[in-house]
């Protein structure tokens, strides 16, 4: 999302830190602008930071998630990926990845022990809109898992990963690392788009 809101480093308000000589030093813009302006990202090593304050953004849930192609597909994947994100607005930010995942029980079956290419979605406003947006990706070539849907903000760190232990978001199945998603019970379509779960 920095892309509609910038970067955490962009939001902080206030940093405490231990100094060299044990002292504890509250740094803000007015107190220490300097300061302040290193801690924020200058990669200095001035101290050891034990706080920070920053601006929350007013988000309980987002329309986001990751698609993954066959690496079959990497060349046409990329290359309509090269002329769509451009396009995009800043409500909307994405990222693509090649990932050959392993071939263990941790991996979900579809991805297991082969060659994808994951793109990462996140849209900041309705599914509609959000849909609309990813509809020329969807449209390259059929995904292997298709997970992007609504999330709770809280679970945007699941965009950039894959959910070993958890079926697509929306299908109302779950399942456990004992009984990880298989091909053989479909979910809901057409959130599951490709996954299916006991």
């Amino acid at each position: 999302m920095g892309r509609t809101f910038g970067f955490a480093a962009d939001h902080v308000r206030a940093i405490q830190l231990v100094d060299a000589h044990g002292g504890i030093v509250d740094v803000d813009a007015e107190t220490e602008p300097e300061l302040f302006w290193a801690l924020r990202g200058g990669k200095c090593s001035v101290g050891i930071v034990t706080e920070i304050e920053f601006n929350l953004m007013a988000l309980s849930d987002i329309y986001a998630g990751g698609v993954f192609f066959p690496g079959a597909d990497a060349p046409a994947v990329l290359h309509a990926y090269r002329g769509w994100a451009p396009t995009l607005p800043e409500s909307t930010t994405t990222s693509i990845a090649l990932l050959r995942l392993p071939d263990i029980e941790a991996v979900p079956p579809p991805l297991r022990g082969r060659l994808s290419v994951h793109l990462r979605y996140v849209h900041v406003g309705d599914d509609d809109g959000g849909a609309a947006l990813l509809a020329p990706m969807r449209a390259v070539c059929p995904p292997i898992v298709d997970l992007v849907g609504r999330i709770p903000y809280a679970a945007i760190d699941s965009v950039p990963r894959i959910r070993p232990t958890r079926c697509p978001r929306g299908t109302g199945a779950s399942c456990s690392a004992s009984s990880p998603p298989t091909l053989s019970t479909p979910c809901s379509p057409p959130l599951a788009r490709g996954w299916t779960c006991p």
